[in-house]
């Protein structure tokens, strides 16, 4: 997975009121209420805004869980420094990226963790429990802090955080490292160059256009895939999942994406 880094520098007004943020599904495993915990212990101005939609993870997860938030919100005196803010689009939560200072992730697991990519593109230092991609972008004082799920270590670190110059610092360098790792630009490439190396390797004449069956595999691709401009790739890939289905399946979807 990835992100669009936008290169240019948005310079974000220093504010009394530090800005935190949360965006995900709202499902009991992003254990939230950590997060309303750890708020509550901040002695200087706040706001928190979890941004998504309640999602179930499992069938046998039990329903209402942002009631249970909101009610623990009221129950800390936070009302007035907390917003829930329900589904919002991309282009919404694009929004919410640029006027965050510092992004929190409590998560209990995670596979990846796409949130987390957003926030260090947008330049928000990360503070998050060590679960998917966190443990990659997440470098200890230089792009954010992992923390424990212990609502103490969370405040603190967000604490940690409240110095300005030392957020401005973090942004620049977590922007720099999801362009090096995740930006779209960089990343289609090289899935490409792989697929296309395993392509030639195993289909060497399959797309050769001096091959017999060339034709064939023309119009079966525009068949398949339509006329975009990844025709002849996802053809490619409708082959190799054949013989790599969990490495290809993986980055399938890129392409129908847009990237």
């Amino acid at each position: 997975m990835g992100a669009n880094v936008d290169n240019t520098s948005k310079e974000r007004t220093a504010n009394d009121t530090l800005q935190l943020l949360f965006v995900g599904r709202i499902a009991r495993v992003r254990r939230l209420e950590l997060l309303l915990q750890a708020v509550e212990k901040l002695t200087f101005p706040f706001h928190l805004t979890i941004a998504g939609g309640e999602e179930k993870t499992s069938s046998v997860t039990r329903s209402g869980y942002i009631k249970e938030l909101k009610e623990l919100t009221e129950k800390l005196n936070l009302n007035s420094k907390v917003t829930f803010t329900g589904r919002k689009s991309q282009e919404e939560l694009k929004t919410f990226y640029e006027m965050a200072d510092v992004f929190v992730y409590p998560s209990e697991f995670e596979n990846f963790g796409q949130p987390l990519i957003e926030a260090g593109a947008h330049g928000l230092p990360i503070i998050a429990t060590p679960v998917g991609v966190a443990r990659d972008i997440i470098i200890e004082g230089e792009t954010g802090y992992l923390t424990s799920d212990d609502p103490g270590a969370m405040s603190d670190r967000i604490h940690l955080l409240r110095d300005n110059n030392l957020r401005k610092q973090m942004g620049v360098q977590i922007k720099n490292l999801i362009k090096k790792k995740f930006d779209w630009g960089n990343i289609m490439g090289q899935y490409i160059s792989l697929y296309n190396s395993l392509w030639y390797f195993f289909m060497p004449n399959a797309f050769d256009p001096y091959s017999k069956n060339y034709n064939n595999h023309v119009n079966d691709a525009l068949r398949i895939t339509g006329y975009d401009t990844n025709t002849l790739i996802k053809a490619k890939l409708l082959k190799l999942q054949e013989l790599f289905p969990d490495l290809v399946q993986l980055h399938f979807n890129l392409l129908d994406f847009g990237c």
